[in-house]
């Protein structure tokens, strides 16, 4: 009765490095949830996943793949195209595994997500401003109404729907690069989003070239320190001192417009 009993390991434990070629052909017909759950079956599995390098590229190829046959109704083509070309130029910007595990994660969930259409005259602006940039009057094109890309873990319609009516009303902005700030057809937008009967989009203005990824660390660290500089210098001066997007931004668009409508 004191004898010990040896168990002997599964041959599983080392199929990845056995079969690294068949397991990745597994691993890759996955969905994301299930690729993760793999890593925790024993060390070995964990092991190999830590040494690859191409697993989560291969299967962020394959979720672009999906993502673009993806077939969406016409009053929602729109909405779908807009994400589905802010999430392609974030899958170029991926650089390492990590990212690429995060990207397929985020490709998957927006996949899966229903689409709702909000905000028709800021969707109308969006159009406008694309044919643009088409156009070559812009530089960059303007991504938005932010509202669309709102991602929600609950399918439940109510859910949704709670979303649509709260958060939806104050993401609707338009996100255009720094460089157009000047342009013509982006002044004349403003101000008729300013004269408009309807609620108006907010304006956020981007460097375009940094990308979609996030800054560096010590970037962000370093605006931090300058912020917090900033505000340990300006105190109660910073709120007496005049918005320039509030006055001479929008007098020069004003003058612009005016300017135009009665010249010949």
């Amino acid at each position: 009765m004191g004898a010990a009993f040896s168990v002997s390991p599964s041959p599983l434990v080392k199929f990845p490095f056995s079969h690294p070629v068949s397991f990745q052909k597994i691993l890759i017909l996955l969905d994301t949830s299930t690729i993760l759950n793999c890593r925790v079956v024993c060390t070995d599995w964990r092991d190999w996943f830590t040494a690859s390098k191409t697993i989560w590229s291969s299967v962020s190829s394959r979720m672009v793949a999906r993502m673009l046959r993806r077939k969406m109704r016409t009053e929602l083509e729109q909405v779908w195209n807009i994400r589905l070309g802010l999430l392609l130029k974030m899958v170029d910007e991926c650089w390492t595994e990590e990212q690429e595990m995060t990207m397929a994660i985020r490709i998957e969930r927006a996949t899966r997500q229903p689409i709702w259409c909000e905000w028709d005259d800021t969707l109308k602006v969006i159009s406008q401003l694309h044919q643009a940039f088409h156009r070559e009057l812009m530089a960059s094109p303007c991504v938005g109404p932010v509202c669309i890309f709102l991602r929600s873990k609950v399918a439940h319609p109510s859910v949704l729907k709670v979303m649509r009516e709260t958060l939806a009303r104050h993401l609707n902005c338009v996100i255009i690069d720094e460089r157009d700030k000047e342009a013509g057809v982006v002044r004349q937008c403003l101000l008729r989003a300013m004269i408009s009967c309807q609620q108006a989009p907010r304006w956020v203005f981007k460097d375009m070239d940094v990308g979609w990824l996030g800054e560096e660390e010590d970037d962000v660290q370093q605006l931090e320190s300058e912020d917090c500089n900033d505000n340990q210098i300006s105190g109660e001066a910073a709120e007496l001192t005049p918005s320039k997007f509030s006055f001479s931004y929008l007098l020069t668009c004003m003058y612009n417009l005016v300017s135009g409508l009665f010249s010949p």
